[in-house]
């Protein structure tokens, strides 16, 4: 009878051990990063199935107009369909908006940034909690933003702030700071250098990536993991940068009366071609970038292994059908899982 006891307390202890390495979560969501929310019955289904309840949405861009030598909004979103219980307003501040207005006009700069966000929230029954700020501000610009993110909680009291921190901004964290924020998002993509004709895949770089991860462990503030499921074509015309075509699939890429393989992932244009909007000239190359399941999961469970101050929740850059279809439904939801 002890022996039987022992074994049920045995397996008991194994089943606990077992549960203790999933990664649970209540809070997994996605970033909405388009200008008109208007979900289809695929972006529905996921939500429903993988229970998101929480919806990073892009409210708008504030960018500097050269031509009119000023710093004004664009892409304001327009809300078409029903949101999730908890919507966390996303404002992407260009860095060149603090680089052209001075300190003395950051408290004007961060009234019209709130002043706006509050006019969206209000239109379409909004009630925010938290705003998070997306800005890959550099050395010469930390004063400003990190004031513009003090003004926003002077302005808005009470509210949670949160902003995107890049890998670089970690691994060189005395020199670009740690915004004035309570926690942080950080971004798993967009690290390596999109401009570079030599560049393998700029979305998602292993490599690249493990010269930063270890400084995970000493950020100070709490952290989420933002994780990528989107492609995109990068087009080069004399190995300089043209354009990035956001709607380029690989299947696009295997008309071979237009393009010619390279590589894996390289493709020459053999002629005059326009190709989602955007002409091809011939003897363009174009670079076709991707996230897929088992390279994002290896960047997950590198940066799960490597960071001390996690939240335990991850959020997917961004909720859209094709980007869900060309994934894979499945793969999204073995990444809220941690398998």
């Amino acid at each position: 009878m002890k022996a039987a006891k022992h074994i049920l307390l045995l397996h008991f202890m194994v089943f606990l051990i077992f549960v203790g390495c999933k990664r649970s979560s209540t809070k997994n969501s996605f970033y909405y990063w388009k200008s008109n929310y208007s979900n289809s019955l695929v972006e529905k289904r996921v939500i429903r199935e993988n229970q998101i309840s929480t919806l990073y949405l892009h409210f708008f861009d504030v960018v500097y107009n050269k031509e009119l030598s000023r710093v004004n909004p664009v892409a304001i979103i327009k809300i078409q369909d029903t949101l999730p219980e908890v919507v966390i307003p996303v404002v992407y501040i260009e860095n060149a908006a603090f680089q052209n207005t001075t300190l003395s006009d950051i408290d004007k700069l961060a009234e019209h940034v709130l002043k706006l966000i509050r006019l969206v929230a209000d239109s379409n029954d909004i009630t925010i909690n938290e705003l998070q700020f997306d800005c890959d501000w550099s050395e010469t610009t930390k004063e400003k933003y990190f004031h513009f993110l003090e003004t926003t909680r002077k302005q808005w009291p009470g509210i949670k702030l949160s902003a995107t921190i890049r890998l670089h901004q970690i691994k060189y964290k005395e020199r670009t700071g740690i915004p004035p924020v309570n926690s942080a998002v950080i971004m798993l993509y967009n690290m390596g250098d999109l401009a570079s004709f030599v560049e393998t895949n700029s979305i998602l770089n292993i490599e690249k990536a493990r010269l930063y991860i270890d400084y995970l462990k000493s950020y100070t503030l709490p952290y989420q993991l933002a994780l990528p499921l989107f492609s995109w074509g990068v087009v080069f015309r004399n190995e300089k940068l043209i354009y990035l075509n956001n709607e380029i699939v690989v299947d696009d890429l295997k008309d071979t009366s237009s393009f010619e393989p390279l590589s894996a992932n390289r493709f020459l244009c053999k002629k005059g071609y326009f190709l989602h909007g955007n002409y091809l000239m011939q003897s363009d190359i174009i670079r076709y970038e991707s996230s897929n399941y088992d390279n994002v999961n290896e960047m997950l469970q590198l940066a799960i292994a490597s960071g001390s101050n996690q939240e335990n929740d991850i959020i997917l850059y961004y909720l859209d059908e094709k980007i869900i279809n060309q994934f894979g439904t499945q793969n999204i939801q073995k990444l809220f899982k941690g398998n």
